[in-house]
């Protein structure tokens, strides 16, 4: 496919987001993405699960961006690199870790992952029983490979975790206000970045306990309060973004 034949393609080697190699990873990439999604339903189906997993692909302009990025910054990031061309989601709506964590298990036997290490940090041990979790940050990510070597990112949640970290901000999210800041020309305060983590650890620990943060007053009232506090810290053109000129890429996204 387009993505391995132009492995080799830097930010530097690219005409720009509608380089007509990008347009092909990209078309390559979503059937790439497609028979993942498809297969990951078939397990997950088989093992009388009821999650789903929800397919995406890397834009041309995404992709672009990224990789102009790794070549500003000096460093060298040749398209090869990129696992996420093709990811998908798996956003638990039960909100339920348990059915987290019977997923993640299903999904390594069937595609030869090895199961988590008890040596590295754990969210399954971290949110289902540590006493001092290392982060409040509960999502598995796999890397998925077929026969040919394409990758699939998955991320394994619930759907409380995703409605945080996704939550529209002026032209941007909650996650890349905190994280990719930076690049948005956002200047982060350290004590938005740190209720950040403690609300990501509440939202974690009630789905420990297969409750939803909703139904925590307290919590989602930090919640609501936090993101009116991130829209507030965020530069005038991104509080109130102007529709984008750029077919490919969303102003404030950063992949």
């Amino acid at each position: 496919d387009a993505a391995q034949r132009y492995g080799n393609l830097r930010g530097a080697d690219l005409s720009g987001p509608t380089d007509p190699r990008l347009v092909q990873v990209h078309r390559d990439q979503i059937a790439i993405s497609d028979r993942f999604g498809g297969e990951i339903n078939r397990v997950i189906r088989d093992a009388g699960l009821g999650a789903q997993v929800e397919t995406s692909t890397k834009t041309p302009g995404s992709i672009y961006g990224k990789l102009a990025r790794k070549t500003n910054e000096g460093k060298e990031y040749p398209l090869g690199r990129m696992t996420d061309l093709s990811r998908g989601r798996i956003n638990i709506e039960s909100n339920d870790m348990r059915e987290v964590a019977a997923v993640d298990r299903v999904l390594r036997e069937r595609f030869g992952l090895p199961p988590q290490s008890e040596d590295s940090p754990n969210f399954m041990r971290d949110f289902m029983g540590a006493k001092d979790p290392k982060s409040g940050y509960a999502r598995s990510h796999l890397i998925i490979r077929d026969e040919k070597g394409n990758a699939f990112e998955l991320q394994i949640g619930t759907r409380d975790m995703s409605r945080f970290i996704d939550a529209p901000v002026g032209g941007t999210n909650v996650h890349d206000a905190i994280y990719k800041g930076k690049d948005l020309g956002i200047n982060t305060p350290p004590a938005l970045a740190a209720e950040y983590n403690r609300l990501l650890l509440g939202i974690s620990r009630a789905n420990a306990q297969g409750r939803s943060a909703s139904e925590d007053p307290a919590l989602a009232r930090r919640i609501e309060q936090f993101q009116a506090a991130v829209k507030e810290s965020l530069p005038e053109k991104l509080k109130n973004p102007p529709e984008p000129e750029d077919p490919w890429k969303m102003p404030g996204s950063v992949s």
